[in-house]
């Protein structure tokens, strides 16, 4: 048999079964005497399952209602697409004593995720796919294009626009669930008197904006019906609402013993419905509606897999080899995927890894509403708790031949978390995808801690690989792990290929990274911004665009030969700063391995506008956006750069976004040290020491009078020589990859 096949136990079976029967079915299941069915159809009656599209509803008819009286009894889940379907059961509630579950949101293939033995929160790619309520986006587009068609029309008044977005399908069914009664009290409230003539229907073609308007008149008449409309749904939203609701508390009170609810939106938020069931339920374990995951945010989702995964959103991962053997070896990937089924690809997920999800532990019901119902709070927040422990102990049970570990749309919680579970000392790679940024966070409303806690360090000495370039971790953690992993090759911390940025940053320390000597003598790669370094010779200065201006001198370089000895209060700052970079620079030295070395981040440049000109030693070399590194090392000869000569493996050096001073001795130096260097990337503050970066509507050759004072049209002048430096590397090195 194969692994992909799910074995049923009678129960399951029984209840898929009972999904698709019809009410004389069921009835006949109960009518049947000394039979196999007679034994057999209390286990049918088990679950009930109520569904919009049945050819017949159950229990509408004589036959349906017999034997609804004859085996309520055995009903223990009842799952319906619509509470004004629960009429029956209501007729006959005595007799429901042993219900337990009701779910009030039922749509095709819950019964998946809802079974028998197990009842368990469906899972929010089920409700996605059934309730998830979007569109898709050539519909959003089709309607899109539509209303900005029709707002182009001088004509028509807005209020025609805004009633006819939508598809002449939907204002059709949308009417229809109107009662007349409704359009007539939407007349009088609005204080509009039309002839009875006018249709409230009209086509698209007939509104045509392309078509001129025959009058005025007629554009006022469909703007008032079109009010009507919009009113007479919203009067008849509201009432089948309450309806509802009224059916509902019905429901709830006849049903005490029920344990699980599953209701509408509309119904979760009424204080009529959650008194009843604060007061009338007492077994009330679980109550949440169909959006509740959408509440709770995308989960975190984790892999234990026996292999190392493509991290996820990753252009270049230096861990997996060169870029060009990356991308054959994506490209073979995906031609392997386009020839397996998805049915094979299942099973190899199955057999080689274990998946599952963290829901987010906060509440997110509203506030005022669960301050009067701190019960309804608390069992919102023990159900996260209960599928969260749920996902947990199949960690804890995992085979410990799943040493690889991946986590995404996580907080440093559910990592946290992930990782104390992992049995320790298990774990040789441990990678981190997939931000998860709420929009709350976007605004500041929302802070999100580091991942800290020496979760790190229960399997630092097992581990080979760490990837998080999208989390945040402890400048002291990255530090002890340094100390601690005698096995560790790839070190990928750095956000460079993120799509949303979040300004939060795993950087480490100076004084955290020379407080101990490293053990990770076979690291490989080194992904990591080195925050903390002292700059005396580093300042900001805000900037503001000029009309035109002179290109500024060269720095000078530093004064070779002896060293000086230091006689003012800058002098000595420098010269203490210069010290503990050397310290540094001295322990990187000792990993002879290394072949990648990043230090700055190539992150898509989410600016502000507010920039700010770098001054290098008393003169401004570039605008730069507030998020560069300035604490940074400085990586001149002078700040120790030779302390570097043992790197000799050394292939790539990328130094994005710093405010390093690499010139042309700093090259030269690298090029004869490191004989395998072959890209040298970020070279920018140094090189662009004479040439000033303007608006962009300058560099678009706009005009500079949009971009500051004085005369309207005067040119900027922009000295865009390249630097000593990059010529030499361009002479001396053709094949060496350079960006700036």
């Amino acid at each position: 048999m194969s692994l992909s096949i799910k074995l049923f136990d009678i129960l399951e079976l029984t209840t898929l079964v009972a999904d698709h029967l019809f009410q004389k079915d069921l009835a006949a299941c109960c009518l049947v005497n000394h039979s196999w069915l007679n034994t057999f159809s209390p286990h049918l009656w088990h679950t009930i399952a109520i569904r919009k599209f049945d050819a017949i509803s159950k229990f509408t008819t004589p036959e349906g209602c017999t034997g609804l009286v004859r085996n309520s009894h055995h009903i223990r889940i009842l799952r319906t697409y619509n509470l004004e379907s629960l009429g029956p059961f209501l007729e006959f509630g005595a007799s429901f004593r042993n219900l337990v579950v009701l779910d009030a949101e039922y749509g095709p293939g819950a019964g998946r995720n809802m079974t028998l033995t197990n009842c368990r929160l469906r899972s929010g790619d089920m409700l996605s796919k059934e309730r998830g309520g979007r569109r898709t986006r050539k519909e959003e587009s089709n309607e899109g294009r539509g209303a900005d068609e029709q707002r182009q029309s001088a004509a028509a008044p807005k209020a025609v626009s805004e009633c006819f977005e939508a598809s002449q399908e939907e204002r059709e069914r949308t009417a229809r669930s109107c009662e007349p009664e409704d359009l007539e009290q939407a007349r009088a409230l609005l204080g509009v008197s039309l002839p009875t003539a006018v249709s409230p229907f009209y086509t698209v073609n007939e509104l045509d904006p392309r078509q001129q308007v025959e009058s005025r008149a007629k554009a006022m008449e469909l703007a008032a019906e079109a009010r009507i409309l919009k009113h007479a749904c919203e009067v008849a939203t509201k009432r089948r609402e309450n309806k509802a609701r009224q059916l509902l508390v019905s429901v709830l009170e006849q049903y005490p013993s029920l344990e699980f609810l599953i209701v509408p939106e509309h119904c979760l938020e009424s204080e009529v419905v959650a008194k009843v069931a604060v007061e009338g339920l007492p077994l009330l374990r679980e109550m949440y509606t169909s959006s509740t995951m959408w509440r709770w945010g995308v989960p975190a989702k984790f892999w234990l897999t026996d292999h190392r995964q493509w991290p996820r959103l990753s252009i270049c991962v230096p861990s997996f080899g060169s870029q060009q053997q990356q991308q054959q070896a994506k490209t073979l990937a995906q031609e392997k995927e386009g020839n397996e089924t998805k049915q094979e690809q299942e099973l190899v997920e199955l057999v080689d890894g274990l998946r599952g999800t963290l829901l987010k532990t906060e509440c997110t019901l509203p506030k005022t509403f669960l301050e009067g119902y701190p019960r309804l709070r608390d069992l919102e927040q023990n159900m996260v708790k209960s599928i969260n422990h749920a996902a947990l102990e199949r960690i804890r049970n995992a085979s410990e031949d799943f040493v690889c570990l991946e986590i995404s749309n996580a907080y440093a919680t559910e990592i946290i978390q992930t990782l104390r579970e992992v049995p320790r000392e298990l774990l040789t790679s441990i990678t981190l995808t997939n931000f998860y940024c709420s929009l709350a966070f976007l605004y500041g409303n929302e802070p999100i801690d580091k991942i800290g806690q020496s979760v790190f360090l229960r399997h630092a000495s097992t581990l080979e690989h760490l990837f998080a370039r999208a989390y945040a971790i402890e400048s002291k953690d990255i530090g002890d792990l340094l100390c601690a992993s005698p096995r560790l090759k790839t070190l990928e911390l750095i956000q460079e290929d993120m799509p949303i940025h979040t300004f939060v940053e795993s950087e480490l320390d100076l004084q955290d990274a020379v407080r101990a000597p490293w053990v990770c003598d076979k690291l490989e790669d080194f992904e990591c911004r080195i925050s903390g370094v002292p700059r005396p010779d580093l300042t900001y200065d805000f900037f503001y665009y000029d009309r035109s201006f002179a290109p500024y001198p060269p720095i000078p370089p530093c004064p070779k030969g002896l060293a000086v000895e230091p006689t003012t209060p800058q002098q000595f700052a420098q010269q203490q700063s210069y010290a503990l970079q050397r310290k540094f620079l001295k322990q990187l030295d000792q990993l002879t391995h290394l072949r990648v070395l990043t230090l700055g981040s190539n992150c898509p440049a989410y600016e502000s506008r507010d920039k700010f000109a770098l001054v290098l030693r008393g003169i401004r070399t570039m605008i730069v956006a507030e998020n560069v590194q300035h604490q940074c090392l400085e990586l001149t000869l002078e700040s120790g750069l030779d302390e570097l000569a043992g790197l000799k493996e050394l292939e790539e050096v990328n130094v994005y976004e710093m405010a390093h001073w690499i010139g042309i001795a700093e090259v030269r130096w690298m090029v004869e040290q490191w004989p395998r260097l072959r890209a040298l990337r970020g070279l920018w503050c140094g090189g662009f020491n004479r040439c000033f970066e303007v608006d962009y509507e300058t560099r678009m050759g706009r005009g500079a009078g949009e971009v500051g004072g004085g005369a309207q049209g005067a040119e900027v002048e922009v000295d865009i020589e390249e630097a000593e430096h990059i010529v030499w590397l361009k002479k001396h090195r053709p094949d060496m990859d350079i960006e700036l």
